[in-house]
């Protein structure tokens, strides 16, 4: 009796162990690995910043039309008319333009459809985004694979005039070829693994990244940010606010009331929490000790840190930071009081 129940019994635990074996390491892949503050220190050379609604369309139009052989845009919406006529113009010219957007982006109606009307009677090269992701709310361009737009803000007319947005230009090598891979992969519906320890990616590592990058404040720790609802996130900002000064910019109740129970619980835990009006909070911002931030597409949200395709950067470049704290430190002059 016995020997025959091992007969079937040793197959199933065999069968069992590879099962969580390989749920282990999807797991450990997407986002649950720890980091430490020295790994969240930032890059701190070859980057630019502008700010909307400010800068505007020159930077990114400048970077199109400019182009020499290649154009990768992987984006939530895109549906800037200025915008779309560079990406096709510099096609027309013999660039390869390739372009993934969003199918079914929350609350953006028939934009993209539109534009993907557009690109696909052009010589742009379009795809949808990978649907293995909730949502793919990445904002990049790559341009001749030198130069990567790290963007908070979406291809759209509103975000370019109406909101507040925070950009980064990275020259680096390292991330910019990272940054392309991931392009390639998402494009051919394959996994990878992000390396390059300054960006931040979701699914795979944004969770660990910024929850290390909020528990290594030391002195001050200021976000601007449009949503936050993720709770271990807001339990790390009340936790943070028992030693150090920690501020909040959140938008208007009236544009986003989802923010306003979270927004009472942070006032509670001694953060301190105001909103902006105008121009409208569409920002990711984490500043860290006045030294180091956080730009990028991830909220602070569990959907944005760990379902999402999700692009940011950890910076420490000091000309990137003051022109960050002095932006913030003028929308918190301007920002209401809850």
């Amino acid at each position: 009796m016995d020997k025959a129940l091992s007969s079937w019994k040793i197959p199933l635990y065999l069968l069992l162990f590879g099962v969580l074996t390989i749920i282990g390491v999807f797991w450990e892949d997407f986002g649950q690995q720890k980091y430490t503050a020295g790994q969240v220190a930032g890059t701190n050379t070859n980057l630019e910043v502008f700010v909307q609604p400010e800068t505007g369309r020159k930077p990114i139009l400048e970077a199109i039309n400019n182009a020499q052989t290649e154009v990768l845009v992987e984006v939530y919406l895109l549906s800037d008319r200025e915008v779309v006529d560079a990406l096709v113009g510099a096609a027309e010219r013999g660039v390869g333009v390739q372009v993934m957007m969003e199918q079914h982006p929350f609350g953006g109606g028939n934009v993209n459809r539109l534009t993907a009307d557009r690109l696909r009677s052009t010589a742009v090269e379009f795809k949808w985004t990978n649907p293995t992701f909730a949502l793919t709310h990445e904002k990049a361009i790559i341009v001749d694979g030198q130069t990567l737009f790290i963007l908070n803000q979406n291809l759209t007319q509103s975000a370019f005039s109406k909101n507040r947005e925070y950009n980064i230009i990275d020259y680096n090598p390292e991330d910019v070829s990272e940054a392309r891979q991931m392009f390639l992969a998402d494009w051919e519906r394959k996994r990878y693994g992000p390396k390059a320890p300054n960006l931040i990616v979701s699914p795979e590592n944004a969770r660990g990244k910024l929850e290390a990058l909020i528990n290594s404040a030391q002195q001050s720790l200021d976000v601007e940010a449009e949503i936050i609802q993720d709770r271990d996130m807001i339990k790390s900002l009340g936790v943070k606010a028992r030693g150090i000064g920690v501020r909040v910019i959140l938008p208007d109740f009236g544009k986003v009331a989802a923010n306003r129970e979270e927004a009472e619980e942070l006032k509670q835990a001694g953060v301190e929490v105001r909103t902006l009006r105008s121009p409208y909070v569409h920002a990711k911002l984490i500043l860290v000790d006045q030294v180091r931030a956080y730009v990028g597409s991830v909220n602070l949200s569990d959907a944005s840190l760990d379902q999402n395709r999700e692009l940011g950067i950890l910076v420490s470049q000091a000309d990137i930071m003051e022109k960050l704290s002095r932006t913030f430190e003028n929308d918190w002059q301007k920002a209401q009081e809850i």
